[in-house]
């Protein structure tokens, strides 16, 4: 029927017959490929078939049913898929990985999917999980400025789903000065007063800020993060994270984002021992939530290490900006710890930690 009338003729014929049948709606898609080794078309039948709720037949006498599939049409050209794309649509955030093939290994290779390019008329087939954890969709650093500024920006592109968190920091050398920071998605960001740190003998500035999208958004170039500042700073920095909530769950609108607490200190000549870099302690009355740590060197060269376990995927600062997370599921107390670098151990240390609350 394709060949007579095209893609999307025969793809709307085949749901409207899926809408005319009663249940179980047992509809069988038929196609044919040009020979036993025709694995292209193979793919493609039976992606095209998935686009609804029917069982597929091809030319070689078996029958399936799986779940997840995609379908490039006759006369799209060449396209290429991205994970990120199929959450996107989908609405959630989920992995992917590809089936494990033993005939056509190049395409079904089994192992994670990331993204794959299609040629027209093929299709993919992948297996889906739910996320169990916040996952990390990308990070972002402007670079420091060394000379007096008002303003510092950072251009973020990536796509934004309902719920999403992102996550902040901005550091300069005069004491909170910070005006406002905002993102062209997500809004205007909030903050709180405990969430930052200004070290008098350092005149250095640490604050986190944070803010949770109420819609879907494509990633977008043009993007911006703007950090504005009341009076002129010496030193500015913008450090961005963008944060995807576990399947099931969105991060809580932005007034009541804040966990149970925040904590942040200054450690000066912490040594090198396994976690003698604190952010603090503290007790968290509520989960689940996200536990977001970050650890300054301000008078040194970085490279520390997180310590108790916690998830650290970047670095700003040049590497002195060394952040961790983790997802919190129970109440109570709370740090996160960092090995200092060798030679690290007489350095000045900032930290601070915040509860970033998660919600069904």
């Amino acid at each position: 029927m394709q060949g007579q009338f095209g893609a999307t003729a025969t793809l709307g014929s085949y749901q409207a017959i899926m809408d005319f049948c009663a249940a179980p709606k047992q509809v069988v898609f038929n196609g044919e490929s040009a020979s036993a080794t025709d694995f292209q078309s193979a793919r493609y039948i039976l992606a095209a078939a998935l686009m609804d709720d029917g069982y597929c037949f091809v030319s070689n006498d078996n029958s399936y049913r799986v779940d997840d599939s995609i379908c490039n049409p006759m006369g799209n050209g060449s396209q290429t898929i991205t994970a990120s794309q199929i959450n996107t649509y989908l609405g959630g955030s989920y992995s992917f990985s590809y089936i494990s093939g033993v005939q056509d290994t190049t395409t079904n290779p089994g192992g994670p999917f990331s993204q794959a390019t299609l040629a027209d008329s093929d299709g993919l087939l992948l297996l889906k999980s739910s996320s169990s954890s916040v996952t990390l969709q990308g990070s972002w650093d402007s670079g420091y400025t060394s000379t007096g500024v008002t303003q510092k920006s950072v251009a973020r592109n990536s796509n934004v789903n309902v719920g999403d968190l992102l996550v902040v920091c901005v550091l300069g050398n005069v004491d909170n000065n910070v005006a406002s920071v905002a993102d062209g998605q997500f809004g205007a960001l909030t903050t709180y007063s405990g969430a930052a740190g200004y070290d008098t003998q350092d005149s250095s500035w640490m604050q986190l800020f944070w803010g949770v999208a109420t819609q879907n958004y494509s990633a977008d170039p043009a993007n911006n993060v703007v950090a504005d500042f009341s009076s002129t700073t010496g030193f500015a920095e913008v450090i961005v994270a963008h944060f995807r909530p576990p399947s099931g769950y969105v991060f809580a609108p932005t007034a009541s984002v804040l966990g149970a607490a925040v904590f942040d200190d200054t450690q000066i000549a912490p040594g090198t021992g396994a976690g003698a870099i604190k952010s603090g302690a503290t007790t968290f009355g509520s989960a689940p939530m996200l536990a977001f740590a970050g650890s300054l060197d301000i008078t040194g060269s970085g490279g520390q290490t997180v310590a108790n376990g916690w998830t650290s995927a970047f670095t700003g600062n040049s590497g002195n900006f060394v952040p961790a997370w983790t997802l919190i599921t129970a109440t109570g107390g709370e740090e996160a710890t960092w090995t200092a670098a060798p030679g690290g151990g007489s350095d000045h240390y900032q930290g601070v930690l915040v509860g970033l609350k998660l919600t069904t």
